[in-house]
């Protein structure tokens, strides 16, 4: 578990040296983050002082930042996770939010995940993988209109049917994913790969009616498409059917 902790924590420590160092009055000048993108000041503590007169206190960044690494490497995730949603909080750089986002994964708590996801497309909203992130934890959290939003954004900016449909199909809970996929194939009726994908994820969800019913929509729009028609056959087959 080591592993995901030691890259920010040579961040975050680089951040606090210059968070602690002698400034001139008024000023705040992070050091550079791993990718040399310096993170943007932010708001300190009241009270916090530096170590001697004349230095910066210490920031509410740097302090979640460190905060939340030295958690992480105590197997204190509840207390990294904390830490990193005020850090992402605090920060304009979506790299904070992103690996918010990535601890609370990694901690098992979804929710505190789909908060710092939805703070990383505030701070970088043409990032598609984020938009993908808050799309899957939107289905893992039952929040089918959001993921819908998010989904819809996908298509919009070149994403297609099949990558919605492998998206999607990553989630454990199959159920849930073919209510939004269900959903989204009813916004697209005259897309026939939106019901090839609704067809594909209902046979994950055991649901071969449905997947029937959604590939015969697709055949009905493209009659001649290979695709559809292997699909229908995979169905039937796995449904024990032959016709």
């Amino acid at each position: 578990m080591t592993k995901l902790f030691p890259a920010f924590l040579a961040l975050a420590g680089a951040l606090a040296l210059s968070g602690c160092a002698g400034l001139h009055p008024g000023k705040l000048s992070p050091a550079p983050s791993e990718e040399g993108k310096p993170l943007q000041p932010v708001p300190v503590f009241p009270g916090m002082a530096g170590a001697g007169e004349g230095e910066a206190p210490l920031s509410d960044l740097v302090f979640n930042l460190l905060a939340g690494e030295l958690a992480g490497r105590e197997h204190r995730l509840d207390l990294a996770v904390e830490h990193y949603l005020l850090a992402a909080e605090a920060s304009d750089d979506p790299r904070v939010a992103e690996r918010a986002v990535r601890i609370a994964l990694f901690a098992k708590q979804p929710e505190q995940a789909l908060t710092a996801a939805r703070r990383w497309i505030e701070l970088a909203p043409d990032s598609v993988a984020a938009h993908q992130t808050l799309a899957a934890l939107s289905v893992r959290t039952g929040r089918v209109e959001e993921a819908l939003e998010e989904l819809e954004w996908l298509l919009d900016h070149q994403a297609d049917f099949v990558e919605i449909t492998a998206l999607l199909a990553r989630e454990a809970d199959h159920r849930a994913a073919l209510d939004v996929m269900r959903r989204l194939a009813a916004r697209h009726p005259d897309r026939p790969e939106a019901w090839l994908a609704h067809a594909r994820l209902a046979q994950l969800a055991k649901a071969y009616d449905e997947a029937l019913g959604a590939i015969d929509k697709a055949l009905a729009l493209r009659p001649d498409w290979d695709d559809a028609v292997i699909e229908r056959a995979r169905i039937l087959a796995r449904a024990g059917r032959r016709s």
